[in-house]
């Protein structure tokens, strides 16, 4: 019978001064909910796009949180240094063209998620707003003949980054990671004309 009852003492609820059961509260601390610091991203990279007359070199840090073990999302920023050979060709009072290359810096916000698909292959998706420099031909009406010269103007470019990547950890926090990206919107004004490469370090994720 003594057996019997601190076998039942042991079973009850032990309350705090408070009202709360401890073993609630004890589990509380262990699994709590919220916002989680562990769980921020940040870091950044170098972008490299190159093909024939066509440059675009820069480096995009991001900063986001890693919603899940597998989703993770957040913002970033790109600047970056584009050149494109022969990007306009205006005519000459010869009958001829001269042609014109396109040398602008870009700056560019963006929203990116990555969804990691297995091990550590990941997918992304990251749209983008670039500011840029872009050349337009304009006639010039002075007396006594009008002339054609070149124009350049700063606008604003929209794209929309898809593709894929590879993270290589370093630490238990730190990894390296390489993404391949392409700009699936296609603005007849894009900055980016092929595959796009990032390589950078990312603590976090």
């Amino acid at each position: 019978m003594l057996t019997i009852c601190c076998g039942t003492i042991s079973a009850q609820e032990v309350y705090s001064s408070s009202g709360k059961p401890i073993n609630e509260k004890r589990k509380y601390k262990a699994d709590p909910e919220g916002f989680d610091p562990s769980k921020i991203i940040w870091g950044g990279g170098i972008i490299l796009s190159a093909g024939t007359g066509y440059a675009n070199l820069g480096i995009s840090p991001i900063l986001g949180y890693r919603i899940s073990d597998r989703l993770s999302a957040g913002i970033g920023a790109g600047f970056q240094y584009l050149k494109i050979k022969n990007y306009l060709s205006v005519g000459n009072s010869q009958g001829g063209s001269q042609p014109y290359d396109l040398k602008t810096s870009i700056i560019n916000t963006n929203l990116w998620a990555r969804f990691v698909v297995w091990n550590n292959i990941f997918l992304q998706v990251q749209p983008e707003i670039n500011n840029l420099d872009l050349l337009s031909e304009e006639i010039v009406y002075a007396y006594p003949a009008s002339y054609k010269t070149v124009k350049k103007e700063r606008t604003f470019v929209p794209s929309m980054m898809v593709g894929g990547g590879l993270r290589q950890p370093l630490s238990e926090r730190v990894s390296f990671v390489g993404i391949i990206l392409y700009d699936v919107l296609k603005d007849k004004h894009s900055p980016y004309q092929g595959i796009d490469l990032r390589f950078g370090i990312n603590v976090g994720f």
